[in-house]
């Protein structure tokens, strides 16, 4: 395999291979959101991110100001917390979807879970996200693009709210509520609003555009 990127030698990069077993298929868990007016969830923290430092070495920092700096951070304890807690969720049917924040950040993560499920979200000023976004001490870039460690969106039905606060409060990990699924808008604060067919569609035909 011939791997060079726009004339240049790719990034030396790490790479471990992982193999799960699941015993009970029932409980297998996707990415997408399922239904409108299920609760979405960040796990890991208790407020999206909105230091700049989370934007060390992210898809951001690259694209919109073609520097690759910077070193993220990771805790491995909080880390193996927040699996544990996100397997149980799912062992447990608490949640209906799960999806790790890595590669764009928050606001990627949400569009990947809304194309995949083929539903819509909606983050008013009421919630963890939106109230970020408005905040005047926040960085916006930050927030939506920032790729801190050891975050897991999920999506649920809120009447199993309770169960996941409880189980997160077992495994020592922190949660915030980020909107809700809708129909068929994207909607982030004010500073996005548009139909998850337009991302689909940009999405889709992006590497054929770029080719």
């Amino acid at each position: 395999m011939y791997n060079e990127t726009q004339g240049e030698s790719i990034y030396p990069t790490p790479v471990i291979g992982c193999l799960g077993l699941l015993h009970e298929v029932r409980v297998n868990v996707g990415i997408g959101f399922q239904k409108a007016g299920d609760i979405i969830v960040l796990l890991g923290a208790s407020e999206p991110e909105s230091d700049a430092a989370s934007l060390a070495g992210s898809e951001y920092l690259e694209l919109m100001h073609g520097l690759v700096a910077g070193n993220p951070k990771l805790d491995i304890e909080g880390e193996a917390a927040l699996q544990r807690a996100c397997r149980r969720l799912a062992t447990e049917s608490v949640v209906s979807s799960a999806h790790d924040c890595s590669e764009g950040g928050l606001a990627v993560t949400l569009a990947e879970s809304s194309i995949a499920g083929g539903m819509g979200v909606e983050c008013g000023d009421d919630t963890a996200l939106g109230s970020k976004l408005a905040g005047s001490g926040s960085r916006w870039d930050a927030v939506l693009f920032g790729e801190a460690q050891s975050r897991i969106v999920v999506s649920l039905d809120p009447g199993r709210m309770e169960r996941l606060e409880s189980l997160c409060t077992q495994e020592g990990v922190e949660w915030a509520v980020l909107g809700k699924v809708t129909e068929s808008r994207f909607a982030i604060g004010s500073l996005i609003d548009l139909r998850v067919s337009e991302i689909e569609s940009t999405w889709r035909s992006a590497l054929q555009k770029r080719l």
